[in-house]
């Protein structure tokens, strides 16, 4: 084991092999966001008490104040609204979400998508 403090992140290679995928109906989550919002509910609630820097006037933002590991589903969805319509986003002092073991990952990441 590497003495490196985030090892689990660090590239390996080895030899798993992986059945073939199978076609599924993919519903994007900005799109839930999206159907609230007509609904006349905030669509990026999830900022309430968060401060936003916009990088460039049209592309990508600094979020600071939301911790990643505290999102629901709703916020969650609202989250891939705010990275369709911004494109990056860059989350500062996320060291809970960091201490997260690879099956929390995957559990988590599955929200957006297979």
């Amino acid at each position: 084991m590497s003495s490196h403090t985030y090892s689990a992140f660090m590239p390996t290679v080895d030899d798993t092999k992986y059945d073939p995928l199978t076609p599924f109906t993919h519903t994007d989550p900005a799109s839930r966001a999206l159907a609230r919002e007509l609904e006349g509910v905030d669509p990026l609630a999830f900022l309430a008490n968060a401060q936003v820097s916009h990088i460039t006037p049209l592309f990508g933002d600094e979020i600071s104040g939301v911790d990643l590991t505290s999102l629901d589903s709703n916020s969650r969805d609202q989250l891939a609204l705010l990275a369709a319509r911004r494109g990056v986003l860059v989350f500062r002092n996320q060291m809970s979400f960091l201490g997260k073991d690879a099956e929390w990952y995957k559990n988590w990441g599955s929200h957006f998508g297979r």
